[in-house]
């Protein structure tokens, strides 16, 4: 969806469009795993780009040497 478009979405203007029923259980429990894997992808990246930071000085240091 544009932008431009979103400011007359019926979603934005009517208040009433969206259902005053309760999300049903299955899909809340969707959401959290979804969120619980989205947090461990981020950790994940971060332990990764720690490693490489870490070993960054070492890979410099030997690809000198390879190209000799």
């Amino acid at each position: 969806m544009v932008t431009l478009t979103m400011p007359g979405h019926p979603w934005i203007v009517d208040d009433a469009v969206a259902p005053d029923k309760p999300i049903d259980s299955a899909v809340l429990s969707r959401l959290k795993n979804f969120s619980a894997m989205n947090k461990l992808k981020k950790m994940a990246l971060r332990v990764r780009r720690s490693s490489f930071l870490s070993n960054s000085s070492q890979i410099r240091t030997f690809y000198p040497i390879v190209d000799m």
